[in-house]
């Protein structure tokens, strides 16, 4: 499986495929830029693989996706903006449950040394709750800006 945020997506329902992987997005069509999927997710093609999609919420930005007994959400949170961080933070984590995303949101928790923003604390506080666990490696930039922004 990969996960991809900020997708080659252009208007008239365009992007990028594979012959071997599903791509799945969290809207079935678009034709303007403001309408294309901000998200992306590519299952590779095998008849062990069962992927199921779901759409709880009208959104470009939110990917749910349920694989072989696992719950995968796929999120890009627009900087400045509240909704993506406002719907995870306030979701109960179902089990064999992995989440990842482009957040851009700054805490010392993925990036030691960095002063947390872009409510990086709210999100830090909410893995914590949920007892979810950080996977990255703290500090290791994955950003040509030199920052830890997707996690």
């Amino acid at each position: 499986m990969v996960q991809v945020q900020e997708p080659w997506a252009r208007p008239d329902t365009k992007t990028q495929n594979h012959t071997g992987y599903e791509s799945y997005a969290p809207v079935d069509s678009w034709a303007k830029e403001d309408e294309r999927p901000r998200v992306m997710t590519y299952v590779r093609k095998n008849s062990r693989i069962k992927a199921q999609q779901r759409r709880p919420v009208p959104s470009r930005d939110i990917l749910w996706l349920d694989v072989n007994g696992y719950t995968l959400l796929n999120v890009y949170r627009e900087p400045g903006r509240d909704e993506v961080i406002d719907y995870v933070t306030n979701l109960i984590p179902p089990n064999n449950f992995l989440i990842g995303g482009d957040w851009n949101v700054w805490h010392p928790e993925f990036e030691p040394g960095v002063e947390g923003r872009n409510r990086g604390a709210d999100l830090a506080r909410w893995l914590h709750t949920c007892n979810m666990t950080f996977t990255g490696i703290p500090g290791e930039p994955n950003h040509r800006a030199g920052h830890v922004l997707d996690l």
